[in-house]
């Protein structure tokens, strides 16, 4: 039988090999996440600069509309995370922390920008022993996206 921590490990890969697969369905990369608790999704940043960012995206719902956004305004190349022994894994909160990279380009003007970013991925411990998302957050270069969208 798995650890928690272990368990915790697997389903943030699943979620992480999900977002950076961009052939992955919206169903499977949704699929990571609760139903209950109600799941939420929040990338910090000024709400201003894009539609995205500084808000909190609530429920499947919501997650749809958030990864939508996302889809609509950016291209997401080579998306990288590292090796999952240097995560930060709290196993009492069941939180996990990590980076990743990327190329991005902003779909309106073609501009594009190499950028690192943080996920804390806050999961939950469901009846059976399933270990699902109930809170993603991520913390990126929002200067980098507002001067691509500049045109």
């Amino acid at each position: 039988m798995k650890s928690y921590r272990e368990a915790l490990l697997q389903r943030t890969h699943s979620l992480t090999s999900a977002f950076s697969n961009p052939s992955t369905p919206l169903s499977d990369l949704l699929s990571n996440f609760t139903t209950d608790p109600v799941p939420t999704a929040h990338e910090h940043g000024l709400a201003e600069l894009a539609p995205f960012l500084g808000r909190e995206f609530k429920g499947h719902e919501g997650l749809k509309q958030y990864f939508g956004l996302l889809d609509e305004y950016l291209v997401i190349e080579r998306m990288e995370f590292e090796d999952s022994h240097r995560w930060g894994v709290d196993v009492e909160l069941g939180v996990v922390v990590l980076r990743g990279s990327a190329r991005f380009r902003a779909k309106e003007t073609g501009k594009g920008w190499d950028e690192t970013f943080v996920y804390r991925v806050e999961l939950v411990d469901l009846d059976g022993g399933e270990v699902k998302v109930c809170r993603y957050e991520v913390w990126a270069d929002t200067g980098a996206l507002y001067l691509a969208r500049c045109v």
